[in-house]
Order: structure tokens, then sequence, then C-alpha cells
């Protein structure tokens, strides 16, 4: 797992982040692939109240 200073905490690989907001009451979505993420993210935009859309990125894929 990528080590992120200061963000203590964010070593949780099985966290299902879209489960815990499905939770809460917030539509939300996984996308794995480019495709998934296109349909995920019109839905999403196109939708009336919040929505989360969950990415899994590859360790270093940060600009920062």
């Amino acid at each position: 797992m990528e080590q992120v200073a200061g963000a203590p905490g964010l070593d949780l690989p099985a966290l299902e982040v879209a489960a815990v907001a499905q939770g809460y009451g917030v539509e939300s979505a996984r996308a794995e692939s480019r495709d998934e993420l296109h349909a995920a993210l019109s839905e999403a935009f196109g939708a009336e109240g919040p929505r989360l859309v969950e990415v899994k990125v590859a360790p270093g894929m940060s600009i920062l």
C-alpha cells in the first residue's frame, strides 16, 4: 500500500466506499474500467442529488 504522509488511517484496503455511501442513503457506483467510469459519471452528472463514484486507481497515480 502506498504511504501518504500526514494522512493516518488511509490504509484501508477492504473498505468499500460505495457500500458505505449507500448505507447512508447516497446513490453510488464503483467503476473499474474506462467504460464503467464513463457510464457512472454520465449517470451521476445527470442525477438530482448527491452521487458517489468510487474509482480504483493504482498506487502512485496521484498528480501531486
